[in-house]
């Protein structure tokens, strides 16, 4: 029988592996936690907003199923699924590493079709509530520009939009029934809409080995 200091000693490492595996433990229902809550947004995507996923598409999608009067709702849910993101990507940045259950899109690539939709709205169409596409529009900048300064990847500029992308554009948004606004300074708005995360999203595709989001689908 031990006795003595050693008696002491095998105590305390009882102690010590417990509380050991009770920390593993928890941090592995954290990470599961916070993959489940990023994935199940980035999963909605791939039935509302086509393969690849675009921002066009995914407003086409609510315009032709009659519920244009969600899409407040649906920035809500994309503003919160950003501060959720950050919150956890932020303080356990292996996190980002994890990819995503779908084989078509990752969480980078969901921000920016997200994004790219609540852009589009702000820029082109001619609506008064747009609280909750311009709220999204700065928490996911946010989001970008944070995870972008955590993994330090080399920032690109947003790639251009040409004139014919966003004719293309307009026209779509004016098929599927959104009222347009007039095209004077719309698609410069546009670009600088984009600019605030476009450039860091896509870095950030590229460094955890994601698909980068599309303005428009070839």
């Amino acid at each position: 029988m031990v006795s003595g200091p050693a008696r002491w000693l095998i105590l305390a490492a009882g102690f010590f592996g417990m509380g050991v595996i009770t920390l593993s433990i928890t941090y592995i229902l954290q990470v599961q936690n916070a993959l489940q809550r990023r994935d199940s947004g980035v999963m909605k995507l791939t039935t509302t907003a086509g393969r690849p996923p675009t921002g066009i598409e995914l407003l086409e999608t609510y315009a032709e199923l009659g519920c244009r009067a969600e899409l407040g709702e649906l920035f809500r849910e994309w503003r919160n699924w950003s501060n959720a993101v950050l919150y956890s990507h932020a303080a356990h940045p292996v996190l980002a590493y994890f990819r995503s259950v779908s084989a078509n899109i990752d969480w980078p690539t969901a921000a920016e079709v997200a994004l790219d939709a609540a852009s589009l709205l702000l820029a082109f169409v001619d609506e008064k509530n747009i609280g909750q596409a311009a709220l999204l529009h700065r928490d996911g900048s946010r989001l970008a520009a944070v995870m972008a300064r955590i993994f330090e990847v080399e920032l690109k500029d947003a790639p251009a939009v040409t004139p014919a992308a966003v004719a293309v554009l307009r026209d779509r948004l004016s098929v599927a029934g959104y009222p347009l606004k007039s095209e004077k300074d719309a698609a410069e708005v546009f670009a600088k809409l984009r600019s605030d995360y476009a450039g860091r999203l896509a870095a950030l595709a590229k460094h955890v080995g994601a698909a980068t989001a599309e303005l428009l689908p070839d």
